[in-house]
């Protein structure tokens, strides 16, 4: 889980197959992040980007995530001085998948 500098919306040439190989050894890309938030807010440009993510191995069941930019006056991620970082916190809640022995 973290900053993959990647952004799905990306041109393959830029991402290259490095997703792809992570979900090839069974890690599961969270995809389920809202695309209307924003992972990283560069200094300069319109828009952020969606540049961190989190994988789970099989062992794992996907619950949720999200990004969080701001929480109780709080401003983690933004371009506005004042702003903790220009990364917004990525949550994931997961459950360990309960096997049968």
């Amino acid at each position: 889980m973290g900053d993959f500098n990647i952004d799905m919306r990306y041109a393959p040439v830029k991402c290259g197959k490095r997703f792809d190989k992570l979900e090839e050894i069974g890690m599961r890309h969270i995809d389920a992040i809202p695309s209307t938030n924003y992972s990283y807010f560069p200094p300069t440009g319109s828009e952020g980007t969606r540049l961190d993510h989190a994988f789970l191995s099989r062992h794992f069941l996907y619950a949720r995530a999200k990004y969080i930019s701001e929480e109780d006056g709080y401003v983690f991620a933004s371009k506005q001085p004042g702003a903790m970082s220009d990364h917004a916190v990525l949550i994931v809640d997961a459950t360990l998948e309960k096997t049968v022995v």
